[in-house]
Protein backbone atom coordinates (compact mmCIF):
# COMPACT_ATOMS: atom_id res chain seq x y z
CA UNK A 1 0.00 0.00 0.00
CA UNK A 2 1.17 3.63 -1.04
CA UNK A 3 2.83 5.07 2.00
CA UNK A 4 1.08 8.51 0.90
CA UNK A 5 -2.03 6.56 1.05
CA UNK A 6 -1.77 4.87 4.82
CA UNK A 7 -0.63 8.68 6.07
CA UNK A 8 -4.24 10.27 5.13
CA UNK A 9 -5.83 6.94 6.05
CA UNK A 10 -4.10 7.39 9.42
CA UNK A 11 -4.85 11.28 9.83
CA UNK A 12 -9.04 10.61 9.51
CA UNK A 13 -8.47 7.95 13.10
CA UNK A 14 -8.94 9.91 16.51
CA UNK A 15 -7.86 7.81 19.27
CA UNK A 16 -10.34 7.84 22.07
CA UNK A 17 -8.47 8.40 26.02
CA UNK A 18 -5.13 9.08 24.45
CA UNK A 19 -3.96 10.48 27.74
CA UNK A 20 -4.79 7.16 28.92
CA UNK A 21 -3.26 5.21 26.50
CA UNK A 22 -0.53 7.23 26.67
CA UNK A 23 -0.12 6.71 30.09
CA UNK A 24 -0.14 2.54 29.70
CA UNK A 25 2.21 2.71 27.06
CA UNK A 26 4.91 4.52 29.13
CA UNK A 27 4.63 2.39 32.29
CA UNK A 28 5.45 -0.73 29.87
CA UNK A 29 8.04 1.30 28.76
CA UNK A 30 9.64 1.71 32.42
CA UNK A 31 8.80 -2.39 33.13
CA UNK A 32 11.22 -3.21 30.17
CA UNK A 33 15.18 -4.06 30.69
CA UNK A 34 16.22 -1.78 27.58
CA UNK A 35 14.20 1.47 29.23
CA UNK A 36 16.12 0.59 32.80
CA UNK A 37 19.03 -0.30 32.31
CA UNK A 38 19.57 2.41 29.54
CA UNK A 39 21.86 5.28 30.91
CA UNK A 40 20.70 7.77 28.13
CA UNK A 41 17.73 8.12 25.71
CA UNK A 42 16.38 10.01 22.71
CA UNK A 43 13.13 10.72 23.03
CA UNK A 44 10.97 12.27 20.86
CA UNK A 45 8.83 15.72 21.95
CA UNK A 46 5.12 14.88 21.13
CA UNK A 47 2.20 16.64 18.85
CA UNK A 48 -0.87 16.20 19.38
CA UNK A 49 -1.71 12.77 17.17
CA UNK A 50 0.88 11.05 18.88
CA UNK A 51 2.31 9.21 22.31
CA UNK A 52 2.86 11.89 24.79
CA UNK A 53 6.23 11.41 25.56
CA UNK A 54 6.10 14.02 28.89
CA UNK A 55 5.96 11.34 31.42
CA UNK A 56 8.68 9.37 29.70
CA UNK A 57 10.92 12.39 29.90
CA UNK A 58 9.75 13.49 33.34
CA UNK A 59 10.40 9.21 34.25
CA UNK A 60 13.94 9.51 32.72
CA UNK A 61 15.10 12.51 34.82
CA UNK A 62 13.85 11.15 38.59
CA UNK A 63 15.88 7.85 37.19
CA UNK A 64 18.87 9.98 36.77
CA UNK A 65 18.92 9.35 32.86
CA UNK A 66 20.41 11.53 30.50
CA UNK A 67 17.94 12.63 27.80
CA UNK A 68 18.15 13.64 24.30
CA UNK A 69 15.63 15.26 21.70
CA UNK A 70 15.63 15.64 18.09
CA UNK A 71 16.26 19.30 16.27
CA UNK A 72 16.31 19.91 12.71
CA UNK A 73 18.83 21.86 11.06
CA UNK A 74 18.12 22.45 7.98
CA UNK A 75 18.12 18.61 6.33
CA UNK A 76 19.43 17.05 9.35
CA UNK A 77 18.69 15.86 12.57
CA UNK A 78 20.58 15.94 15.56
CA UNK A 79 20.32 15.07 19.45
CA UNK A 80 20.28 17.65 21.99
CA UNK A 81 20.65 17.17 25.62
CA UNK A 82 17.91 18.92 27.60
CA UNK A 83 17.23 19.35 30.93
CA UNK A 84 14.32 20.19 33.50
CA UNK A 85 15.07 23.60 32.97
CA UNK A 86 15.46 23.52 29.37
CA UNK A 87 13.48 26.15 27.30
CA UNK A 88 11.85 25.35 23.97
CA UNK A 89 10.50 26.71 20.98
CA UNK A 90 8.07 25.53 17.83
CA UNK A 91 10.05 23.82 15.73
CA UNK A 92 9.58 23.45 11.62
CA UNK A 93 6.70 20.98 11.62
CA UNK A 94 5.33 22.10 15.19
CA UNK A 95 7.14 19.82 16.98
CA UNK A 96 8.77 21.94 19.93
CA UNK A 97 12.87 21.46 19.69
CA UNK A 98 15.16 22.66 22.55
CA UNK A 99 16.41 26.35 22.28
CA UNK A 100 19.91 24.99 22.85
CA UNK A 101 22.27 23.33 20.42
CA UNK A 102 24.10 20.85 23.09
CA UNK A 103 24.86 18.35 21.08
CA UNK A 104 25.78 14.91 22.16
CA UNK A 105 28.13 11.99 21.50
CA UNK A 106 25.38 10.05 19.55
CA UNK A 107 27.39 7.08 20.59
CA UNK A 108 26.50 7.15 24.04
CA UNK A 109 22.91 7.25 23.60
CA UNK A 110 21.52 3.19 24.66
CA UNK A 111 17.78 3.62 23.72
CA UNK A 112 15.69 5.20 20.81
CA UNK A 113 12.31 6.14 21.46
CA UNK A 114 11.05 6.60 17.61
CA UNK A 115 7.11 8.28 16.81
CA UNK A 116 5.55 6.89 14.32
CA UNK A 117 2.27 7.21 11.90
CA UNK A 118 1.71 4.11 11.46
CA UNK A 119 3.03 0.51 12.33
CA UNK A 120 2.94 -3.28 11.08
CA UNK A 121 3.27 -6.35 13.05
CA UNK A 122 6.50 -7.01 11.28
CA UNK A 123 8.01 -3.94 13.33
CA UNK A 124 7.85 -1.78 10.23
CA UNK A 125 7.15 1.83 10.75
CA UNK A 126 5.61 4.57 8.56
CA UNK A 127 7.09 8.40 9.75
CA UNK A 128 5.99 11.44 8.34
CA UNK A 129 7.40 11.33 4.93
CA UNK A 130 10.67 13.53 5.05
CA UNK A 131 13.18 10.82 6.38
CA UNK A 132 14.30 12.59 9.29
CA UNK A 133 14.57 9.32 11.50
CA UNK A 134 15.56 6.72 9.02
CA UNK A 135 18.49 9.08 8.26
CA UNK A 136 19.70 9.80 11.93
CA UNK A 137 19.16 5.48 12.74
CA UNK A 138 21.10 4.56 9.68
CA UNK A 139 24.74 3.14 10.95
CA UNK A 140 23.31 3.66 14.55
CA UNK A 141 24.05 0.23 17.51
CA UNK A 142 20.87 1.24 19.40
CA UNK A 143 17.96 -0.09 20.22
CA UNK A 144 14.80 1.21 19.21
CA UNK A 145 11.77 1.32 20.79
CA UNK A 146 8.42 2.43 18.52
CA UNK A 147 5.68 3.51 20.60
CA UNK A 148 2.11 4.16 18.94
CA UNK A 149 -1.39 3.79 19.49
CA UNK A 150 -2.85 0.28 18.52
CA UNK A 151 -5.37 2.18 16.39
CA UNK A 152 -2.69 3.06 14.00
CA UNK A 153 -1.67 -0.12 13.74
CA UNK A 154 -2.08 -1.05 9.78
CA UNK A 155 -1.92 -4.46 8.12
CA UNK A 156 0.96 -4.49 5.76
CA UNK A 157 3.48 -1.50 5.45
CA UNK A 158 5.29 -0.62 1.92
CA UNK A 159 8.97 -0.90 2.65
CA UNK A 160 11.37 0.45 0.86
CA UNK A 161 15.82 -0.11 1.34
CA UNK A 162 16.34 3.15 3.74
CA UNK A 163 13.63 2.21 6.12
CA UNK A 164 14.61 1.38 9.48
CA UNK A 165 12.86 -1.66 11.68
CA UNK A 166 12.00 -0.76 14.83
CA UNK A 167 13.38 -3.59 17.26
CA UNK A 168 10.05 -3.40 19.71
CA UNK A 169 7.06 -1.82 19.31
CA UNK A 170 5.24 -0.77 22.17
CA UNK A 171 1.18 0.15 22.16
CA UNK A 172 -1.91 0.45 24.62
CA UNK A 173 -2.65 -3.39 24.08
CA UNK A 174 0.42 -5.33 22.79
CA UNK A 175 4.28 -5.50 22.78
CA UNK A 176 4.88 -6.46 19.11
CA UNK A 177 9.05 -8.17 19.16
CA UNK A 178 10.27 -10.23 16.32
CA UNK A 179 7.57 -11.59 14.88
CA UNK A 180 3.38 -11.73 15.69
CA UNK A 181 3.64 -14.88 17.50
CA UNK A 182 6.56 -13.72 19.51
CA UNK A 183 4.66 -10.48 20.07
CA UNK A 184 3.08 -10.68 23.97
CA UNK A 185 -0.17 -8.99 25.06
CA UNK A 186 0.09 -7.48 28.85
Amino acid sequence: MDKSFVRSLIKKIFVYNKDTKSEIISKRLFSMSEYINARSIFVYLSTEREVDTKMIIGNSFERGKKVFVPKLYGSTMRAIQIYESTSFKEGVFGAKEPLTDEDCQEEDIDLAIVPMVSFDQNLNRLGHGKGYYDTWLKNKVIFKIGICFEDYKYSKLAVESHDIKMDLIITEKKVYKQNESNSRKI
